[in-house]
């Protein structure tokens, strides 16, 4: 076994660099916050897909989904925080979870729904401890907080924004 550490905000880029470490011959086995396991074995490459889930609070209907994938040829590897890591055998038929422009907004819709929803949260403390808050250097700091997670967020879901836009102008360009 063999742990290495990334971070990304992109599971595209994600996928990419699974399947180059697939390439040299180490096999994601698990996914911890930051953390990736892999096992080494250079006899298979695999071709690795990232998928958020719809609803996590719906574990029947997800547990039902992965059965199917794997029942179609895919293996699931792993699942962390509402994300599902599957894998096929590179030598096999391309492997694509979503085929058409529709589907891939979708996901991409799913990706920005819990971000969003911590912005919120994020703002609402930060003028919280804002106006309601004594002055105090405590206050302050978990204030800053507040807003730089809400901005950094906030520029993951234009950047993923801006790949919806794209899809949505590739699929126009396509139906004229």
């Amino acid at each position: 076994m063999k742990g290495a550490y990334n971070c990304f905000w992109d599971f595209e880029k994600e996928e990419k660099w699974l399947n180059e470490q697939s390439k040299k011959g180490l096999q994601l086995k698990k996914v911890n916050y930051f953390r990736y396991t892999f096992e080494e074995d250079a006899t298979v490459n695999y071709n690795y897909k990232l998928e958020k889930l719809i609803d996590k609070t719906n574990l029947q209907e997800n547990k039902e989904y992965i059965e199917f994938l794997q029942d179609s040829g895919i293996e699931h590897v792993d699942t962390y925080f509402g994300w599902v890591y599957l894998r096929k055998d590179a030598s096999e038929e391309p492997f694509e979870l979503y085929t058409d422009t529709a589907s891939k907004m979708s996901h991409y819709h799913r990706i920005i729904a819990i971000p969003s929803a911590i912005i919120v949260f994020n703002v609402l403390v930060f003028f919280i401890n804002l106006f309601l808050g004594k002055e105090s250097n405590v206050a302050d700091f978990i204030s800053g907080i507040n807003l730089g997670m809400a901005v950094t967020l906030f520029t993951f879901i234009l950047y993923t924004f801006n790949k919806i836009r794209k899809l949505k102008k590739s699929q126009i360009l396509f139906h004229i």
